[in-house]
């Protein structure tokens, strides 16, 4: 699973070179974040109905589109790979709305022993962002007064040296081809998406042991990256965040926002 992240690179020039086509609107600003969690809010990409991409900034913690109260249980941050097409809360959205999500690093939890954990922060040797693939819902029946913008995470089973720390990790678009295909508004056929998935990671990610800091949730600074030995690491009986969903707590309480508020084009 994927359930930390970070995005501390301001967007700048690198967008450009990623997707090597203009933003049409102004950017929302990037708040250096170094321990962003579930319900808040995250920085995706996704197309227009004019095929122009935009970046927006919606919630973590999918709501799906035909869903009139928030779904029981912990927020839908992650969609498995092999259940996309066919579990109702992804189906729509994996055929008519995928989106990226930006970031430059995540954390994962190495269960050490019966049930402690030790954190690791994944991220690309040069530090530099990457795409995870991601599925967007516009929910029009949860509030009144607005419509609610939130993603998911799509997951897949690790490979390498990321399967020795946990048995998911994102579904992160290396691949140029593969990044045109994802984002495309067209169709994506199970055939296409499976040569997605199997995409060769090998040397793309690095791990790093961090402090056990990161499992707070008011944790936010560049402290949470300090690399940290092993062998010298108080490993503590602590889980993966636990936070409160705040539209499960109060569904009239606005989603916060941070930089612009999104808004995406009907779809």
């Amino acid at each position: 699973m994927c359930g930390r992240f970070t995005l501390k690179t301001p967007l700048g020039t690198w967008l450009f070179k990623i997707f090597g086509e203009e933003f049409p609107l102004e950017l929302p600003p990037v708040i250096p974040r170094y321990n962003i969690a579930p319900t808040q809010n995250v920085l995706v990409v996704s197309r227009d109905v004019g095929s122009s991409l935009r970046v927006s900034a919606v919630r973590w913690g999918l709501v799906p589109s035909w869903a009139s109260q928030i779904p029981k249980g912990p927020p839908i941050i992650n969609a498995r790979s092999e259940t996309i097409e066919t579990k109702p809360s992804f189906r729509d959205s994996f055929q008519c709305n995928r989106c990226i999500v930006l970031a430059d690093g995540y954390y994962e939890w190495q269960v050490v022993g019966n049930r402690n954990k030790r954190p690791f922060w994944i991220h690309r040797s040069d530090e530099q962002p990457f795409l995870m693939a991601g599925l967007l819902s516009e929910n029009r029946r949860l509030l009144a007064s607005q419509t609610v913008y939130s993603t998911a995470i799509v997951t897949k089973p690790s490979l390498g040296e990321l399967a020795k720390v946990h048995d998911r990790m994102p579904l992160i678009l290396a691949n140029s081809n593969h990044l045109l295909q994802w984002l495309s508004n067209d169709r994506l056929s199970t055939a296409s998406f499976f040569d997605l998935c199997q995409e060769d990671l090998a040397g793309y990610l690095k791990l790093r042991p961090v402090s056990n800091r990161v499992g707070k949730v008011t944790t936010d600074d560049p402290s949470c990256l300090i690399p940290i030995s092993i062998l010298h690491q108080r490993t503590l009986d602590i889980e993966e965040p636990v936070v409160v969903d705040i539209l499960a707590k109060n569904p009239e309480q606005p989603v916060p926002d941070t930089g612009k508020t999104p808004n995406p084009s009907q779809k």
